[in-house]
């Protein structure tokens, strides 16, 4: 038998993804999500600028966990230049080491604003070969800067 404190974690992990669900949907008309348990799945539209042509994106998030978000279309082949994880080629958002995922963030407000900035980096990118986002090394713990011995 379960133990109540998990029961009761498990119960606010979901009420909580129902939540975001629908301040998702508000803030991002285009985004449909589903929840199963203590995971939220999302599709949808975004569109850097007027000029822009939109992207279809995918967003999976596990409560406590790492949100993870992808371009489904167009598709964008990994470049390390142009910040993606080379291990499932999702977006590298944010430096997770610098600025841990708190269970208090929300969606709409962070990861998907997050993303169409990155997308409009990729658009600079595409054009002048430079990425001019903030960068961040992947998968290699920040080294300790040295200290000059006085």
């Amino acid at each position: 038998m379960a133990k109540p404190w998990i029961q009761r974690n498990r119960r606010a992990a979901y009420g909580w993804l129902i939540t975001e669900r629908a301040r998702l949907h508000e803030k991002f008309p285009s985004f449909m999500a589903q929840v199963d348990g203590d995971r939220l799945a999302a599709r949808g539209k975004l569109q850097p600028t007027e000029l822009s042509p939109p992207y279809k994106v995918k967003i999976t998030y596990r409560y406590g966990d790492n949100p993870k978000v992808w371009v489904v279309e167009p598709k964008i082949p990994y470049e390390s230049a142009i910040h993606m994880y080379v291990s499932d080629n999702s977006l590298c958002l944010y430096d997770w080491r610098e600025q841990p995922w708190k269970e208090s963030y929300h969606l709409y407000d962070t990861i998907l604003p997050w993303a169409a900035e990155w997308l409009l980096y990729y658009e600079i990118y595409k054009l002048t070969g430079k990425w001019i986002g903030t960068s961040a090394l992947h998968g290699t713990p920040k080294e300790e800067p040295e200290v000059a011995d006085e």
